[in-house]
């Protein structure tokens, strides 16, 4: 039995030419675009992520954002654009902050988000069975000023108790709640 959900960075996908020229515009990449494979039983969703610095957020000058345009495609057809956004960074003194929305299909659900530089590892782990964990992939583009992270999981999972925890080489770790609010 196949999983029902892996992650990979790939550099293209079939009918894909890159984020919207809309999207490119408003939110003008100073990054390296980085393009996320996903797989998600029979379906495949397609993310592009990069930084940009945009002067829409606030009146006050330009802000850093982490951007996400993604596109889902069913076995044999053409992928389909289902969300897009950007998010400010947020890290604050934590070393991972959770970013955009839950995309997948009815087997599965994932999360974005933003860690240090520094972090090795990203997992998904619950409140109530410390041995159920689920590995993030970390995507680090070039330019990018943090990792992105991210990470699926079984749709029927209760993410009521479960944490997002970040590691360090040295075993420091950080956790904040997975961020339920944005799964319901």
């Amino acid at each position: 039995m196949q999983p029902p959900y892996s992650a990979t960075v790939v550099s293209g996908g079939v009918g894909l030419t890159g984020p919207s020229p809309a999207m490119l515009r408003s939110s003008p990449p100073i990054t390296q675009v980085v393009l996320v494979r996903q797989v998600f039983g029979t379906s495949t969703s397609w993310t592009y992520v990069w930084f940009a610095d945009v002067g829409w957020l606030s009146n006050k000058g330009k802000s850093r954002v982490a951007c996400t345009e993604t596109y889902i495609s069913q076995p044999g057809g053409t992928p389909r654009q289902v969300m897009q956004g950007c998010n400010p960074e947020a890290l604050g003194t934590r070393m991972l902050s959770p970013f955009g929305y839950l995309v997948g299909e009815s087997s599965a659900l994932d999360v974005f988000g933003l860690a240090l530089r520094q972090v090795t590892s990203v997992t998904m782990q619950s409140d109530t069975d410390h041995n159920e964990k689920i590995p993030a992939l970390l995507i680090d583009g070039r330019g990018f000023p943090y990792k992105v992270f991210v990470v699926g999981f079984p749709a029927q999972t209760n993410v009521l108790n479960w944490n997002l925890v970040a590691s360090e080489a040295d075993g420091k770790q950080d956790s904040v709640p997975f961020p339920v609010s944005s799964a319901f």
